[in-house]
């Protein structure tokens, strides 16, 4: 079943909107790629879908060690900016499209291609329409915060 508990909050000077279950996986993969000095903290730290994610990237994942360092910026896509999960493109994933068609501006990077951007001004509308949809939106700008890694 689909999340209907959504967090939002500003990300830059865009309003975001993240399922709250996917917020806190993001939150907590970033929270435990940030702390880790090795591959068994990691393990430790990581929701088990994101150290195995994470291992999946490695060349050789079964030469890896718990002793083995591990530096998530040169051990995952993140320099990419393609992991742990860009919450701005995940959108149209989850968002019933004709709000994001009404309150969504389509928005361009040369590297990690399309993302919607809302405008903090909508905030109230589109939680109205997202409540129409069944879903519940909370404001949680830490959550928002610690899934973009800050």
């Amino acid at each position: 079943m689909r999340d209907r508990n959504i967090v939002t909050g500003l990300h830059g000077d865009e309003l975001v909107f993240i399922p709250a279950n996917r917020a806190r996986d993001i939150a907590r993969t970033w929270k435990a790629m940030l702390k880790a000095q090795t591959w068994k903290a990691l393990k430790k730290f990581a929701p088990p879908e994101a150290y195995r994610e994470i291992l999946a990237f490695q060349e050789s994942p079964r030469s890896i060690r718990g002793w083995h360092p591990f530096d998530y910026d040169t051990m995952t896509p993140v320099a990419d900016g393609d992991y742990p999960g860009w919450p701005e493109q995940e959108v149209e994933e989850w968002m019933p499209s004709d709000i994001w068609q009404l309150f969504g501006r389509r928005m361009s990077t040369a590297i990690n291609g399309d993302y919607l951007s809302f405008d903090p001004a909508d905030a109230q509308k589109i939680v109205a329409n997202l409540k129409q949809h069944g879903y519940r939106c909370r404001r949680n700008q830490r959550l928002i915060d610690a899934a973009h890694g800050n």
